[in-house]
């Protein structure tokens, strides 16, 4: 007997990139759950941030956050992988650049760089593992992060931000994770994956299924796996195009 798990990226993949919405998504998310099959949030997004989507959503399931940093059981960190922030900002302090620090710049800086507004900007900027930059040009992204790859860090591109953190991802994680729900059931475990950008590379080149949804990505992300879905449709819908083609090709019916 072999149980299905589903791990999903949110940003681009679950949720519109500029709305930040899924209610189409929500029905099978609902189904899925009601079938037993967990859907595990594996995002960059904050703790804060995944707490508030796991409610908006009933999903009362572990979660990884900040690109593999931690993984959040019950809302609490229960396993941590990443650098701790005072490393961080330490070398932030010691390697100045002109990139856009997300956590530090001004609010209206952070409101036109997201489109996050309010408390959930608040929730965004709270980060534990991470610091978002946006550099002004590719050269000087890639210059950066070897300079954090040479002192035990690194820099993780994801849709709208290279994100500062240790040396963690979504991939490594998720294996834990799995390896736990294996322990618990005793039995194989198939794993659809669904992400769109460079972070989710991890988690995609470890699933049964990987699913990568369309988007405005200029080249689009691709992996050398046969047995890959690509959607057609961005987030969310691409969101609900992938996981249905997924199910198909398993045969499972919820």
């Amino acid at each position: 007997m072999k149980r299905l798990i589903i791990s999903t990226d949110m940003d681009g993949t679950l949720l519109g990139h500029d709305a930040y919405d899924c209610d189409v998504a929500k029905p099978l998310i609902a189904k899925l759950i009601q079938a037993g099959i967990p859907v595990i949030l594996n995002t960059s997004k904050t703790a804060a941030e995944v707490r508030h989507w796991q409610s908006q959503l009933n999903l009362n399931l572990p979660a990884i956050v900040e690109n593999g940093s931690a993984l959040l059981e019950d809302g609490q960190y229960s396993h941590i992988y990443g650098a701790n922030m005072r490393d961080i900002e330490a070398f932030l302090l010691t390697n100045p650049s002109n990139a856009i620090n997300f956590v530090s710049c001004d609010l209206e800086v952070a409101n036109g760089l997201t489109g996050l507004t309010g408390t959930s900007l608040e929730a965004a900027r709270t980060r534990a593992f991470s610091v978002p930059l946006k550099f002004p040009d590719q050269d000087q992204a890639i210059a950066y992060q070897q300079r954090a790859q040479a002192q035990g860090l690194q820099c993780v591109q994801g849709g709208r931000f290279m994100s500062l953190q240790g040396q963690c991802d979504k991939g490594t994680t998720l294996k834990h994770l799995v390896d736990q729900y294996q322990q618990q059931w005793r039995c194989d475990i198939t794993l659809i994956v669904l992400g769109d950008n460079q972070n989710d590379l991890g988690m995609l080149e470890i699933a049964d299924i990987p699913i990568i949804v369309k988007t405005a990505a200029d080249p689009a992300l691709r992996i050398n796996r046969p047995e890959t879905i690509y959607t057609t449709e961005v987030a969310p819908n691409g969101w609900v195009e992938g996981v249905t083609q997924a199910l198909d090709t398993l045969s499972i019916e919820i």
